[in-house]
């Protein structure tokens, strides 16, 4: 494959670096032109042209090793196809290619070939003439990462005149599966269809006197999709044209082969008539040292230092001349003598003499070739001497976490640095005093750091010590130019004990339960106490006490109702001897049960007064109210009451509502007293009677079932001759029946007696 790029130049990068014995040199262009493949152009017949939308190649060569080389191009192409009397233009609509090697190792591999159209030629001479119209359907040839992934062509067509007939050609992966190669080996492979076909709707006389024969051949190609490796095809299969199938195994196929690293070849080492060869970066006036041009051998003498002015930088310059034995070649200039940038060539002139002959006589004119080159921009560093550097200056130091703790304690130091210049290239911190020596801080995304360049150096600290306190540290930043050192406080804190161990006795408990409680707790200033701290839950602080013989810290506490019910973690409150302490809340954990809500209490009341029994009437109805008093921690959800033959009638088999919201017949409301007002009428008959009280508190748990039952009596009315007057209420209506019948009894008398009167007269 034979790539040409024709561009124009718009963004370059070039550095040649000469450091320590070690030639570096780094290259990247950015560019646009022309491309051309396998020679292809507007007047070829084969290989492809076209115009470059993306054009980026970036090399780094250093000591004789390519490190990096990246190549990127996107084209508008067009191939050229030749015919047996024409050439005509296939346009692609797209053309990619992207390859990156890395220190040895191929980080990026693309190539894409996509597009599709028409084309038409006429093939002819004296005894023969075809016209053929054809459509590239697909084109598709696409690899990734160093494999093929897509490969298709497909081809429809049709030619007329002397000849007439149809023709075709299809390439495409038409599965990806394995298969075993000559010696048995098997590799996964692309499984290629190939197929051409040739269409003959008549038998006319080809132009070189042989009839031409229609045809039809298809095979399937077993290809491996490693595009670096050779002899990549493991099997051929030929189908025939009865669907017979033949297999070819070639030999030694595929053959395993690495990708070739991209090599160094002295891209940059062009020096015509310039100058090479050791020279120092600090010139003194008389220094002479050799140089080498190409064919010649010269001296640099240093003639003269002065000052002057580099992109707006005044530095001192070493002036320079070439002393050489060529009369025809003379060059002189300035070198840059201080700084970063000393021995950097600042300007020079060069001029060679050639003589070329003029006209075709024998005379010679002297034509001088004249080179002269200056140095216009710096960009990077901003200060290339020490009078224009402002020292850098500390602005804050902390741990990225807010602190570090001993005893094994890992936290992130961070220092920020004001510098204006930019050129800080390194800071450190004197941690001896907390016995953790001189560390070192990085600013280039490594240690910690999280961003790189942007002045907060960090570096990743352990303190396995017992040191801590507020100190005052040394802070030391160096720039290109100067080190600068200050002083700042510090504060290193103390870690808490630590618990290792803890056992609570039982693990799974109801509230009010007493638990047994074991902690074994560490720390290298010794432990000064271990407290269960329930405080926060509504409960109390129980300090524990240490037993030397097991090396634990030992008691019990009780749970508290206000603890919620599930598994909860039972904070500890740890001191050492030194002051540190923490409320330690993660570890081994207690189950705490949710019990169904409490019924302490079961009351009937008439009128507002307390009754052992209750009353059937001997006619009407009575009322009573139930209360009901109910204790849960966690609230009560609800309560009811399931009274059968009390009920009113038809819900004898209900779940009754008791209330505690201060309306009807409950007296306060949310008082934990729940009520219901009940009727006995007077068909009810005596003796004890069971009735069910259920309640649930607020995470659904419920009276068990035997708790649910409960008993009354029910007793005869009792009234003592019906004096009092709740007698005379309930039977006013037998009172009422009792005096009309007395009054008709003394009227019929009155009507007897007088009537008897009435016949004695």
């Amino acid at each position: 494959n034979n790539l040409s790029v024709e561009a124009n130049v718009y963004d370059a990068y070039i550095l040649r670096d000469w450091e320590n014995g070690v030639l570096t040199e780094r290259l990247r262009l950015e560019a646009n032109g022309e491309v051309s493949f396998n020679g292809g152009s507007n007047n070829s017949s084969t290989g492809a042209f076209g115009t470059l939308s993306v054009f980026y190649i970036e090399t780094w060569d250093e000591g004789g090793l390519r490190r990096l080389s990246d190549t990127q191009i996107e084209a508008d192409m067009n191939i050229r196809i030749q015919t047996a009397t024409d050439t005509f233009t296939f346009e692609l609509d797209e053309f990619k290619t992207r390859e990156k090697w890395l220190d040895g190792v191929r980080e990026e591999q693309a190539l894409k070939i996509k597009g599709s159209g028409d084309f038409g030629f006429l093939i002819e001479d004296q005894q023969f003439q075809v016209q053929v119209n054809g459509t590239v359907a697909d084109i598709h040839i696409e690899q990734l990462g160093g494999e093929v992934v897509e490969d298709r062509l497909i081809v429809d067509g049709e030619y007329t005149g002397t000849a007439s007939g149809s023709f075709g050609l299809v390439r495409l992966i038409e599965d990806s599966t394995t298969e075993d190669n000559e010696d048995g080996t098997r590799y996964e492979v692309d499984v290629m269809r190939n197929e051409f076909w040739l269409n003959i709707s008549g038998t006319p006389i080809g132009p070189i006197g042989e009839e031409i024969q229609a045809e039809h051949n298809l095979t399937f190609e077993y290809t491996v999709p490693q595009i670096d490796w050779s002899n990549r095809t493991i099997r051929y299969m030929y189908v025939e044209e009865n669907g017979n199938t033949t297999n070819e195994y070639p030999e030694n196929s595929p053959i395993e082969q690495e990708p070739v690293r991209p090599s160094y070849d002295g891209d940059m080492n062009i020096t015509g008539f310039r100058e090479t060869g050791v020279v120092p970066d600090k010139l003194q006036l008389g220094d002479m040292f050799p140089t080498q041009r190409e064919g010649a051998d010269s001296v640099i003498s240093i003639v003269g230092i002065t000052m002057g002015i580099v992109d707006g930088h005044e530095v001192e310059l070493a002036q320079w001349v070439s002393v050489s034995n060529d009369e025809n070649f003379s060059a002189s200039g300035t070198v840059i003598n201080e700084g970063l940038l000393a021995g950097l060539l600042h300007e020079a002139f060069r001029v060679i003499d050639i003589g070329i002959p003029i006209q075709g006589n024998n005379s010679s004119n002297d034509v001088q070739v004249i080179e002269h080159q200056t140095l216009e921009r710096i960009l990077y560093p901003s200060i290339i001497t020490a009078d224009e550097n402002t020292p850098p200056a500390l602005l804050s130091i902390g741990f990225r976490e807010g602190v570090l703790y001993t005893e094994g304690g890992i936290a992130h130091l961070e220092v920020v640095v004001e510098d204006v210049d930019t050129d800080v290239v390194g800071v450190a911190v004197d941690l001896s005093v907390f016995g953790l020596g001189i560390v070192t801080l990085s600013d280039i995304g490594l240690n910690g750091d999280t961003v790189i360049r942007d002045s907060v150096w960090t570096a990743i600290i352990q303190h396995p010590g017992l040191e801590f306190g507020i100190e005052n540290v040394s802070v030391k930043m160096d720039d290109l130019w100067t080190d600068v050192d200050t002083s700042v406080e510090l504060e290193v804190s103390n870690a808490a004990p630590r618990v290792t161990s803890r056992v609570f006795t039982p693990n799974i408990v109801y509230r009010g339960d007493t638990v047994q409680v074991s902690i074994k707790a560490e720390d290298g200033h010794g432990v000064e106490s271990v407290a269960i701290d329930l405080l926060s839950a509504g409960g109390e602080l129980t300090p524990l006490a240490f037993q030397a013989d097991i090396d634990r810290w030992v008691g019990e506490f009780t749970v508290p109702d206000s603890l919620s019910p599930g598994q909860r973690s039972i904070p500890l409150q740890v001191t050492d001897s030194v002051g540190g302490g923490a409320l330690v809340t993660d570890g081994a954990s207690l189950i705490v049960l949710n019990e169904a809500p409490s019924i302490t209490n079961v009351s009937f009341t008439e009128s507002g007064e307390w009754v052992s029994a209750l009353e059937i009437p001997k006619e009407g109805t009575t009322k009573y109210v139930i209360e009901v008093s109910i204790e849960d921690p966690d609230g009560v959800s609800s309560a009811q009451v399931k009274i059968g033959r009390l009920a009113p009638i038809g819900k004898s088999e209900t779940w009754l509502t008791l209330s505690d919201n201060g309306q009807g017949v409950d007296k306060e409301a949310n008082d934990g007293i729940f009520s219901l007002e009940i009727e006995l009428r007077s068909t009810l008959t005596v003796g004890d009677m069971n009735y069910l009280i259920r309640t649930a508190d607020v995470y659904q748990s419920m009276t068990p079932d035997n708790e649910q039952i409960h008993s009354i009596e029910l007793i005869e009315e009792t009234g003592g001759g019906g004096s009092g007057s709740n007698w005379i209420s309930e039977h006013a209506t037998s009172i009422v029946l009792v005096a009309l019948l007395i009054l008709l009894a003394v009227g019929a008398t009155a009507l007897v007696v007088t009537m008897r009167n009435s016949d004695f007269e």
